[in-house]
């Protein structure tokens, strides 16, 4: 589903789903009401009535099957209900039908719920049923996980009983190239049991769009604003061109993209970058992806990293200490650059040498039309809201 046929609202959090006039009434009344009142019953209320059966599945199960077509329509709360809905439903289930497996898939396939549709095919599988539908089913949800070599395998086995079939063929074509990127970073990098990284591309841009639509991530890297789909394909147009940056979507074994990692090289010194999604802020994932990346520059030969960050967006700050960065001792600067606290790291372990490293961060900047200019005197700048993210120079 294109992420941009989500309706967009103000609402950025999943707020648990209360069961309002519902109450305790029993699994089978419950059931009931979703089967006689089907048609007339709000969207909304169906996450409610999940939540009232303590997420049993009959519940589930007696939900309209042309509810994932309707999906494209919701408003953001309510397609953020729904995939809480939904997990907690499936994790509660223990589903062994194969009927209800796949309803599950296609539910999960309609709300970007990639690991859930993945383990629902693997009861479709272990129950014997349209082994070549499952193994396509499960080559999507690799790609859109970023595990593109198990995406192929899958596609091989389809393809050795069907050599014609233009869906995988096509899918086929479209991973190929992703896959040759991912190729050549980092084995670690690519191969991670939780998170992966892969070259940030056009595949990317609507995930990318809709997990950037947070306005404090644009303020807090000091990227554009990217407003959709359009603006992401463009900005990346741009920074294909730009020489020494390289950037790597980080996607999650469940839920595909949460985020990017960057890091724009010059010689053996880089600056590096992250920023998470919207849904995913929060949750962990910013330390195991910015070791990922630590992991690629230290591939990519690079000695030294340095970045910033807003010294009042403590979860950046408490990764870039657990990773190891130094802060620097910088003077006041203009602009905007005044609210930042830069840091360094060196790769082989080394200390920081405050004075050496200052000015090897004042070249780097300067190297990459980004530079420092220091301040006649200090200005007062509000910080921005918590958001997990250094900020780009």
């Amino acid at each position: 589903m294109d992420a941009h046929a989500k309706t967009r609202h103000p609402a950025f959090q999943l707020a648990p789903c209360a069961p309002k006039s519902y109450g305790a009434s029993p699994v089978a009344a419950l059931c009931r009401q979703v089967k006689w009142a089907s048609t007339t019953l709000a969207p909304t209320a169906f996450p409610e009535l999940m939540a009232a059966a303590g997420y049993h599945q009959a519940v589930f199960a007696a939900m309209p099957d042309d509810l994932p077509q309707r999906i494209q329509t919701w408003p953001e709360a309510l397609w953020l209900a729904w995939r809480h809905a939904l997990q907690q439903c499936w994790q509660a289930a223990h589903v062994a039908d194969a009927d209800l497996a796949r309803k599950f898939a296609h539910f999960g396939w309609a709300l970007e719920l990639w690991g859930l549709v993945r383990d629902a095919q693997y009861v479709l599988r272990a129950a014997g049923r349209d082994t070549a539908d499952c193994w396509l089913w499960l080559a999507r949800c690799e790609s859109a996980t970023g595990r593109l070599q198990e995406a192929m395998a899958y596609l091989s086995r389809v393809l050795a009983n069907a050599p014609l079939h233009a869906e995988a063929r096509q899918l086929q074509s479209r991973i190929g190239p992703r896959l040759r990127q991912q190729q050549a970073l980092a084995a670690q990098v690519r191969g991670g049991p939780v998170l992966r990284l892969e070259s940030l591309n056009e595949a990317h841009a609507a995930a990318l769009a809709w997990q950037y639509r947070d306005p404090h991530i644009a303020q807090a890297t000091d990227l554009p604003e990217l407003a959709d789909e359009a603006a992401v394909h463009a900005w990346l147009a741009e920074q294909a061109v730009e020489e020494g940056r390289h950037n790597y979507a980080v996607m999650h074994l469940h839920y595909g993209f949460i985020g990017v990692v960057s890091l724009s090289a010059v010689g053996r010194q880089a600056f590096i970058h992250y920023w998470l999604g919207v849904d995913y802020q929060g949750q962990g994932h910013a330390l195991p992806a910015t070791t990922l990346l630590t992991a690629q520059a230290r591939a990519m030969g690079m000695q030294t990293l340095f970045t910033s960050v807003l010294p009042d967006n403590r979860r950046s700050v408490r990764v870039l200490d657990r990773l190891g960065f130094g802060a620097l001792p910088v003077p006041p600067l203009r602009d905007a650059d005044a609210a930042l606290q830069f840091s360094c790291l060196h790769l082989n372990g080394t200390a920081v040498d405050p004075e050496a490293d200052l000015a090897a961060l004042m070249t780097l900047c300067n190297q990459l039309d980004a530079p420092l200019l220091l301040a006649d005197s200090v200005d007062s700048t509000p910080p921005l809201a918590q958001c997990e993210a250094t900020t780009c120079h």
